[in-house]
């Protein structure tokens, strides 16, 4: 049986998103956020990997609904560079 997870939100979550490191991407995931109307705090890590062909960009976002949380991932997940939504 699972749980009700809806006693989680609303609450910041961080969400890693790694991509090919190339064409501004961690602008392109801060445009797609803020089209969302996201809430995100200021603080963004962001690490490449020891090749820099990849970069992980971590973000703490406002989530208010698992429904939300789902068309953040999804809308993240389209974009063309984004290998991995976690």
């Amino acid at each position: 049986m699972c749980s009700d997870d809806s006693s989680h939100y609303p609450d910041y979550f961080p969400i890693k998103i790694i991509g090919c490191n190339q064409d501004d991407l961690s602008q392109k995931i801060i445009r797609v956020l803020t089209g969302l109307s996201v809430i995100f705090d200021d603080k963004v890590d962001i690490n490449f990997s020891k090749s820099r062909k990849y970069i992980s960009i971590t973000v703490n976002v406002y989530i208010t609904s698992r429904e939300y949380f789902t068309r953040i991932y999804n809308e993240l997940n389209n974009i063309p560079l984004v290998r991995f939504v976690i």
